[in-house]
């Protein structure tokens, strides 16, 4: 496979690191809606790019076409200090334009803040670079276990000599001197480092980081630090925490179709893809059911209200039945 041009992973160069964890989450979350009805001069995957990194874009006629453009909000504001404007330039279309918003083009936002995606991925990809990197150092420092201590150039040369004939390996071989004997021999100075122990927690903070990381984006990720089994319930702690900002976005999306719909007279639909999807659908599986165990306590309440009478039986003719060990004479 040489001509692919694989090359070492350069965990010194952060920037180029950053940008290849964003991509790979990326790839992820462009399959987290699905669009329908989209015209061809609007990609689906260019309008995800858009929302999810910008925070917001507009839907536009642009020479009878319907193009989403990225810009900035501009100009006069409206009561709540909102701009009204929408500034576009675009040089493949030649177009620089202001576009009032709900006027002349459709504006459409992310989130319910408008921020995108970009400052969660680039918080959580900082801080599992960081931890790859120690990870890095950590691993390659795991292969010093002892320092070797030569009092010159011969001893240094000798004891590399030993080592490269246990690497091809052959036996190894007494090496006696008069120097090493005046000297003691090689120095061999334990290493104190506590490599393992530092290997095993950062592998937890990287699982820790990556799984709070797809919580915030709506898929269960397990980071639980227990080094033992965890029960179903331990798994599912989270699981309420997974729905809020896909919800939001979601909805944010059916409101920009909606209203795309309307202006020009499309027919454009957006609902949940992929995993968050299926997510989705267990949700509300397991709400469905719920409803039912509740529908059933109740009705068992109605049931036994309505069939006990607090004044006592009924008999066949509509009077009280006397009991057992009523007296004669008392009512």
């Amino acid at each position: 496979m040489d001509h692919y041009g694989f090359k070492l992973y350069d965990f010194k160069n952060k920037d180029k690191a950053l940008f290849n964890l964003i991509a790979d989450m990326l790839k992820i979350t462009l399959d987290m809606f699905k669009w329908d009805g989209l015209p061809s001069t609007i990609p689906e995957r260019e309008l995800e790019l858009l929302l999810q990194l910008r925070g917001s874009c507009i839907v536009a006629s642009v020479k009878s076409d319907l193009y989403a453009l990225g810009g900035n909000l501009s100009g006069e504001c409206d009561a709540y200090y909102i701009p009204k404007y929408y500034i576009v330039a675009n040089p493949w279309l030649k177009l620089e334009k202001t576009y009032e918003r709900g006027v002349d083009c459709v504006f459409g936002t992310n989130d319910r803040m408008w921020t995108g995606l970009c400052a969660m991925m680039e918080r959580y990809a900082t801080q599992s670079l960081e931890c790859d990197i120690s990870l890095h150092i950590a691993d390659i420092m795991e292969r010093l276990h002892t320092l070797v201590r030569c009092s010159n150039d011969g001893e240094k040369v000798a004891f590399e000599t030993l080592l490269n004939r246990l690497e091809k390996g052959e036996l190894a071989s007494a090496i006696v001197s008069d120097d090493w004997a005046l000297n003691d021999g090689v120095g061999v100075l334990p290493f104190a480092g506590d490599s393992h122990k530092a290997i095993t927690e950062l592998i937890e903070l990287r699982q820790y980081i990556k799984a709070s990381w797809f919580n915030e984006l709506g898929l269960q990720a397990n980071y639980n630090m227990k080094r033992e089994a965890i029960n179903s319930t331990e798994g599912q702690l989270n699981e309420d925490g997974l729905v809020p900002l896909v919800a939001d976005m979601l909805e944010c999306r059916q409101e920009f179709a909606e209203a795309i719909n309307d202006m020009f007279g499309t027919d454009i639909s957006v609902e949940l893809s992929g995993a968050w999807k299926a997510r989705q659908i267990e949700f509300e599986a397991v709400a469905k059911q719920y409803e039912d165990i509740a529908e059933g306590i109740t009705n068992e309440e109605n049931t036994d209200t309505n069939g006990s009478d607090p004044a006592g039986d009924i008999s066949e003719d509509g009077e009280p039945e006397r009991s057992d060990t009523a007296m004669d004479g008392v009512e």
